[in-house]
């Protein structure tokens, strides 16, 4: 239900605009695939739908990395700000 909402929250912005930039962006927002499973992250989940957002391929595999490799996030220090 919360994946539906997701699609739906991400066209709601788009819908009174005819710009063709913005309408290609939204094409490529609405194909994107997601690279995680919902089910096992329930909380990334929520986080999309609170936040109107949608976390990015690039973006998951960070977060993974991250999570499996605790001494990564030492290394990265300030570049950590917004994943």
């Amino acid at each position: 239900m919360l994946a539906i909402c997701d699609s739906e929250e991400a066209a709601s912005g788009y819908e009174s605009s005819q710009d063709t930039a913005q309408s290609l962006h939204l094409l490529q927002e609405l194909q994107m695939k997601r690279t995680w499973e919902p089910k096992e992250h329930p909380q990334w989940l929520a986080f999309e739908v609170e936040g109107r957002l949608k976390i990015r391929p690039a973006q998951h595999r960070v977060a993974q990395y991250l999570m499996d490799n605790p001494v990564g996030r030492c290394k990265m220090k300030r570049q950590t700000r917004v994943m």
